[in-house]
């Protein structure tokens, strides 16, 4: 199986892991995992270990003495982060069930369809051509649908045909990126999942918050010249009193000459 190009970072435990190092070991430290994630692990070797941080011999040898105890040796003698090898783990075995998963819908859509509709030399008729289609465009929905883990292990497949609609509901963000977020979300906070009847409406309280976040979206063909409207604002707070008692006096003046009250 392909290697995942890319690892989960729980934010809240790296920053508490290391709230208390300095810049650089904080980057020495990543530069490690990063290692170790394509790699599988770091060589138990400081002057590799250097070169792979990025530093030199002196800065990571002070950086060392803070960052080696996040690393263990394995059973080959090199270095692993025990907590990323987990989270490697995890991933992969989500990756297999979203897999087994795939393949058991497709053989159940495969077996109700496989049912043969036609004439007795086997051209198919309208009927025919007709649950083709159905059974094409489905496939294509489900295939191409992000998988929502739920509460009991369960999963909730969100199709094409549902993301097209949030895409018309909420026009002024990014729906694909905002789902990928709250997909992820779900998948880290595993106490926190949602059940059958309840991921719909978590799915469209996440969209909604993040379409409020955006503000209002401009009227088609419409674009709002922020830059003049705020620098109209600036010069009016910026006036002095006597400024702006003099801009009133030629607004009166200007009335006057068209028979107006200011």
């Amino acid at each position: 199986m392909k290697k995942p190009p890319a690892f989960q970072l729980f934010a809240a435990d790296f920053f508490m892991d290391t709230v208390e190092w300095t810049v650089e070991e904080v980057g020495i430290y990543w530069r490690l995992l990063e290692a170790q994630w394509v790699n599988g692990s770091i060589p138990n070797d400081p002057v590799r270990l250097a070169r792979i941080a990025g530093c030199g011999p002196k800065k990571f040898s002070s950086g060392w003495k803070i960052v080696k105890s996040k690393f263990n040796l394995n059973g080959d003698g090199r270095l692993q982060n025990q907590r990323l090898e987990e989270t490697r783990e995890e991933q992969r075995k989500y990756r297999e069930a979203q897999s087994e998963s795939g393949k058991l819908g497709a053989q159940k859509r495969w077996e109700k369809g496989s049912k043969p509709i036609g004439d007795a030399i086997g051209n198919p008729n309208d009927e025919t051509m007709a649950l083709q289609s159905s059974s094409n465009k489905k496939e294509k929905d489900i295939q191409a649908a992000l998988v929502f883990p739920l509460r009991d292990n369960k999963e909730f497949p969100l199709t094409l045909a549902k993301i097209s609609e949030y895409e018309k509901t909420y026009r002024n963000i990014d729906v694909s990126f905002e789902l990928k977020k709250c997909l992820q979300w779900n998948i880290d906070n595993k106490d926190k999942r949602k059940t059958e009847r309840g991921i719909l409406k978590h799915i469209n309280q996440w969209l909604n918050e993040a379409s409020k976040s955006q503000g209002a979206q401009p009227a088609a063909g419409i674009e709002r010249d922020s830059k003049a409207a705020d620098e109209a604002r600036r010069d009016t707070e910026e006036m002095t009193p006597e400024r702006k008692a003099e801009a009133k006096k030629r607004l009166e003046g200007l009335a006057d000459m068209v028979g107006k009250k200011v």
